[in-house]
């Protein structure tokens, strides 16, 4: 009954787009992609993300960077972790398997984690939260700890745009390019809705962040 879908899906709603697309409903999916499902899309370069985050801090001096990286069952995550180990890698720097710490996207899960890591007994000097959850979480459980920012603990969050503005120092973040994945889904959607009904190979169009830096990344403490 609809003339065409832009969706950003989750696991859940594979089966339903399958169904629509199977009936000729022109799909445009937005932020992630479904495994086994083809249609127009718009993403992040989740990869380049993730190694904007690492190289910043890595030229700040980090050499051990924790990450939140949010529930693996996740196309975009998955992406996320998979850049973090790689741009950790290339940078020649050791990620700790406990400190790449995946769970739900939420902000008790954030707070919950950064709790288990500024408690342990040594603990990483800089961690890296890859969703906005997240890094309202981590920032409540830095808080709630007295941790100094970014004297004791750098701190890089994402699509933090409206936190940062209201944290002292001023969070750095990634940033997503909101109204280019917006423009960029309807120009795919408008196109599959044109009067040429010819068909065409799915196009996926990946767009990149930008890092923003602010006041909570510094070199490592003591």
């Amino acid at each position: 009954m609809v003339d065409g879908i832009i969706a950003v899906p989750t696991e859940h709603d594979r089966d339903a787009l399958q169904t629509a697309v199977s009936r000729g409903v022109p799909l445009v999916l937005v932020d992630r992609l479904l495994d086994g499902l083809a249609s127009d899309a718009v993403v992040l370069d989740n990869e380049l993300a993730a190694r904007q985050a690492v190289e910043h801090l890595a030229a700040a001096g980090h050499i051990r960077i924790a990450a939140l990286v949010g529930d693996q069952k996740s196309w975009t995550m998955r992406k996320r972790r998979s850049g973090f180990l790689a741009a950790m890698s290339h940078a020649g720097l050791a990620a700790h398997p406990n400190e790449v710490i995946a769970g739900p996207l939420t902000v008790a899960a954030g707070r919950a984690e950064v709790n288990r890591l500024l408690v342990a007994p040594s603990r990483p000097s800089a961690v890296v939260c890859f969703n906005y959850e997240l890094t309202v979480g981590a920032l409540i459980a830095i808080n709630e700890h007295g941790i100094a920012v970014p004297e004791e603990l750098s701190v890089v969050g994402f699509d933090s745009v409206e936190l940062a503005q209201v944290t002292r120092p001023r969070l750095s973040m990634i940033t997503q390019p909101t109204a280019q994945i917006a423009a960029q889904a309807a120009a795919l959607i408008y196109a599959r809705l044109s009067v040429d009904p010819s068909p065409r190979m799915h196009t996926v169009v990946t767009l990149a962040s930008e890092f923003v830096s602010g006041g909570s990344v510094g070199p490592p403490g003591e």
